[in-house]
């Protein structure tokens, strides 16, 4: 992804112009900004317009505990997350991950 900011006309002449989103963050084009993934999710498409699309939830067994990550962590031995990957709040935290039963 990348924007352009602000500034006098000529600064707006040339896609040189633009600049690139820092780490996990994305922008759609004409964008003036670049947008954090959120917590629970990982950048993989910095070029999309909407978080849905650039920040996929964290797979299964796997968290995401800070704004713009790029990728998740897996969950500690002994402890499991079951979540399919369909709800990021389940995967924002590493309190997520629950402890496996005993056996």
């Amino acid at each position: 992804g990348k924007y352009l900011s602000g500034g006098a006309p000529a600064d707006h002449d040339s896609e040189d112009d633009c600049h690139d989103c820092a780490s996990g963050k994305f922008s759609g084009a004409a964008s003036q900004s670049c947008t954090a993934c959120s917590a629970g999710r990982y950048l993989t498409n910095a070029a999309s317009l909407d978080e849905i699309a650039a920040c996929p939830v964290c797979a299964n067994g796997k968290f995401s505990a800070a704004e713009a990550s790029e990728s998740c962590s897996a969950c500690f031995a002994g402890k499991y997350l079951s979540d399919d990957g369909s709800t990021s709040s389940l995967h924002d935290a590493e309190t997520d991950c629950t402890d496996c039963e005993v056996g």
